[in-house]
């Protein structure tokens, strides 16, 4: 099955689709005049896989997103993860990643993008009602993830809202026991860039706001220290 097509820098096509007699994601390269350069369909091993969208990157490969789940079962309450393939200009994988959040039964990707840092963000859903998005970087390796579930956002920890943010966020934290609370922002360097709470904190949930509208875009670590222990989440500041 055929989705639509991603036109490709040489005004070449690209379209991706689902082998569904094997469960194989399959993408076919065209030229400008619709004939086949080559066609490339990917074997998980002990997966099933589903394509759902395709992106040129930068140095002419490709970025494949769509699901992945296991042979064995068929049925819809076995795990479903968020896959992203990254092949070459020819098609030849370069990595494989797969992803489902701890709470979530399935994922699907239906967009992907390769950023200026040669990062990827996936948009998508999870379990066909809320939506997914993560960043990863050039490997895709996750940098930052965000799962808009009620439920999933009530049994955090720590919680920062927007994420990715443009500035001004809001940090919302859990306090199991009263004591002494640390919230705290670093940079990548592990230099702390703002100290948001120091002192006694009651029990229940909790919120500070950030303004980081005169840092630089990048990724910072949220650190919160309890009389529990600690939690931390990456927050994506882009610009």
């Amino acid at each position: 099955m055929a989705n639509p097509f991603c036109q490709t820098y040489d005004d070449g096509f690209v379209l991706w689709g689902t082998w569904r007699t094997l469960w194989r994601t399959s993408i076919m390269r065209l030229d400008k005049n619709g004939d086949s350069l080559w066609t490339k369909s990917y074997f998980i091993e002990g997966f099933y896989s589903d394509a759902g969208c395709v992106q040129e990157t930068h140095d002419r490969g490709f970025i494949i997103g769509g699901q992945l789940w296991p042979v064995d079962s068929n049925s819809f309450l076995t795990p479903r993860f968020l896959h992203l393939i990254r092949t070459d200009s020819l098609g030849e994988t370069l990595w494989t990643r797969r992803f489902l959040p701890p709470f979530a039964r399935g994922a699907y990707a239906y967009d992907v993008k390769q950023t200026a840092d040669r990062g990827i963000v996936v948009t998508g859903d999870l379990d066909y009602f809320y939506v997914y998005l993560t960043k990863t970087d050039s490997l895709g390796n996750v940098e930052v993830g965000l799962e808009e579930s009620p439920l999933a956002a009530a049994g955090r920890p720590l919680r920062a809202n927007p994420n990715p943010s443009q500035g001004l966020t809001r940090i919302s934290y859990h306090v199991p026991i009263p004591g002494r609370v640390l919230v705290q922002v670093f940079d990548v360097s592990g230099r702390a860039v703002a100290t948001l709470v120091d002192g006694p904190v009651s029990a229940g949930r909790h919120e500070a706001s950030w303004n980081a509208r005169t840092l630089a875009s990048g990724v910072y670590l949220i650190k919160v220290t309890r009389p529990d222990g600690v939690a931390t989440e990456k927050l994506l500041l882009a610009r």
